[in-house]
């Protein structure tokens, strides 16, 4: 292997491969770096007291070795042109070390939801209040194949008659158990007159979308309860039984010895604030050392989990290479808006307000 003349290019994947470079790849995030340190003109920089480039480091190991030790790895990594993490030993190429799970919002319809939901309801998600001219299917091919085609692939839609559009919006909880006027279709039958008319709640619309029980519609049935939103989650997220389980799912995240810093939101794409919220925290940090994981309540055991918002996710912002000071400052300036008309210069920035902080050293 001492004859690869480019350490970099795709004909050096069994390099990369061996066993002894894969321990220098990841003991290559620990190194630490800043990025502003590196010289992008000749991709080169200074780690304590070595010298490294692309092609050598004056470090022991590399000089003895001549191949890329930890500090030319996490070079490399910094500049692009290799992504740290596990490799395979058969000669495969390198993966990401990390790699970001899909935002909830960029998905068509909302999970959690039995019915399909389009993004285009997000508003009536947000508010629980569906109006006029709304038009709901069970199933996702309603909205996207030619109507011959799809009506083979769902049974039921359900378009709102009242309230009219225009009316006033108010909270999700107050909506709640506000009147709707839906029609209930069955398109696996022939009705023989135009589907009746039903009144209902917005709650039971909601949760008929969400469980697709088609009884719930019925004001004679159990009354369904509004389920816990964000606020509820965020209490939830703030007891130790939940850091000791957001510390387990990190540590799993965490199997290549990788060193992360974790942050960990409530996260609801149906809610505007709370998706510009996450939208901030994400375009402040750089995206080549931040990654990102959603998992459901569910996923971590939150108490009372069955209670959520399907539409609820917890949003973890995983960093990597970077110091614990440095996370908070940046959440800090981001997330704390101080009242301007206020006097006091005390410093009320609470983090626990926002999410929580979790810290994995790998062992």
């Amino acid at each position: 292997m001492g004859n690869v003349t480019n350490f970099w290019s795709p004909d050096a994947e069994e390099l990369h491969a061996d066993p002894e470079q894969i321990k220098r790849q990841e003991s290559a995030m620990q190194v630490n770096l800043d990025p502003m340190q590196i010289d992008l003109e000749t991709s080169t920089c200074a780690i304590k007291d070595y010298v490294v480039s692309l092609d050598s480091c004056t470090c022991k190991d590399a000089s003895l070795r001549r191949l890329p030790c930890k500090h030319m790895y996490r070079l490399a990594h910094e500049l692009g042109v290799f992504d740290l993490g596990a490799v395979n030993v058969d000669g495969t190429p390198p993966q990401t070390i990390l790699k970001s799970a899909k935002d909830p919002a960029k998905a068509p319809y909302y999970n959690g939801f039995t019915w399909a939901v389009p993004k285009a309801f997000q508003e009536a998600l947000e508010f629980c209040h569906f109006m006029q001219g709304d038009i709901l299917y069970d199933n996702a091919s309603a909205y996207s194949c030619k109507w011959s085609e799809a009506a083979a692939n769902f049974r039921y839609s359900i378009q709102v008659k009242a309230p009219s559009r225009g009316t006033s919006v108010g909270k999700f909880e107050d909506n709640w158990n506000h009147t709707v006027c839906v029609v209930l279709t069955d398109h696996r039958k022939m009705p023989a007159e135009f589907p009746e008319q039903i009144w209902t709640t917005q709650g039971r619309l909601y949760t008929l979308l969400q469980t697709g029980d088609i009884s719930i519609i019925n004001k004679d049935s159990f009354a369904p309860l509004p389920p816990l939103r964000s606020h509820a989650l965020l209490k939830a997220m703030t007891v130790s039984s939940f850091k000791i389980k957001a510390e387990s799912y990190v540590a799993q995240i965490c199997k290549n010895g990788t060193n992360l810093s974790c942050f960990m939101m409530p996260y609801d794409s149906s809610v505007a604030l709370s998706r510009l919220k996450f939208l901030w925290i994400k375009s402040a940090f750089p995206s080549d050392r931040t990654f990102l994981r959603f998992p459901t309540p569910t996923n971590l055991q939150v108490d009372a989990y069955q209670r959520f918002s399907p539409t609820l996710r917890i949003a973890c912002f995983l960093f990597a290479g970077y110091e614990k000071h440095a996370v908070l400052k940046i959440l800090k300036d981001v997330l704390y808006k101080p009242d301007q008309t206020k006097t006091s210069n005390a410093d009320r920035f609470r983090l626990n307000a926002h999410g929580v902080f979790i810290q994995h050293m790998s062992k």
